[in-house]
């Protein structure tokens, strides 16, 4: 397991962000904001960042919500 920074970007909070243990960048960002994701979409439809650290190299990547089928 790694660990990831989820930082809400829907959220008018100060505080919206979450380091959470889990497996990949989708587990943590729906263990923090509690609905599945998608890495593409548009930039309207953004909800989280999730960053985290491998092999020395920051990575981020951008977490979009879902369509409705």
């Amino acid at each position: 397991m790694n660990e990831y920074t989820v930082i809400d970007c829907r959220a008018a909070v100060i505080n919206s962000e979450q380091t959470i243990k889990a497996r990949s960048p989708e587990e943590a960002a729906m263990l923090a904001i509690g609905e599945p994701l998608a890495r593409g979409g548009h930039h309207r439809h953004l909800v989280c960042r999730v960053y985290w650290h491998h092999e020395g190299q920051k990575n981020m990547v951008r977490l979009y919500a879902k369509a409705a089928a």
